[in-house]
């Protein structure tokens, strides 16, 4: 196994990178250049906010972010938790480059966002008490591009179908199931 760190941050598309290998604290490389290009293109402020979430529960959902926000919107969802979980916790990673003439492509935002998975899996542990999570990160160009999460309740009631995977395939969706024996992919891009 090459054991040689390859940057996961360019503004030149590369060939891509599974999402099982996320980089590790020992890959310097990877973490150097992610460093390096975040801080020519991204308000790096605006990165560490993000992939240090304020989790609650509210309604026996767990929610991201602000919970007057959660609470305002609800009632639009009645009795759809996922869909409530899925539009209250999800974000567009391309929106921290914010108009950069130099911002990078879709496969630099897929790592982007299996950063932001990692730590907010991570945040997620405490409040999990048992249940897993699916991820679900993607999109056809930048501007498009989420990740979002919401809780596992069965393969029938989830965001987005996670056994059509020519549906997921199209849209450029991966899918994962995090629970406290870690995170599992179930869809790669």
């Amino acid at each position: 196994m090459d054991k040689t760190p390859k940057p996961i941050l360019d503004r030149r598309e590369k060939p891509r990178r599974s999402s099982s290998q996320l980089p590790r604290e020992n890959d310097f490389g990877v973490w150097r250049q992610l460093r390096t290009e975040l801080m020519d293109s991204v308000q790096i402020a605006r990165l560490v906010e993000v992939c240090h979430p304020q989790l609650f529960e509210f309604d026996d959902c767990i929610c991201l972010g602000d919970h007057d926000n959660a609470k305002a919107n609800r009632s639009s969802f009645g009795a759809d938790r996922t869909g409530f979980e899925a539009f209250v916790n999800h974000i567009h990673p391309g929106d921290l480059w914010e108009g950069d003439p130099g911002a990078p492509g879709v496969e630099s935002v897929r790592s982007v966002s299996m950063i932001i998975i990692a730590s907010w899996a991570i945040a997620l542990l405490p409040v999990l008490r048992g249940r897993s999570v699916l991820f679900f990160s993607g999109g056809s160009t930048v501007e498009d591009f989420a990740v979002r999460f919401h809780v596992d309740r069965g393969s029938s009631d989830t965001w987005a179908d996670i056994s059509d995977a020519a549906f997921l395939t199209s849209s450029g969706l991966a899918v994962w199931r995090f629970d406290v024996n870690g995170l599992k992919t179930l869809h790669d891009w």
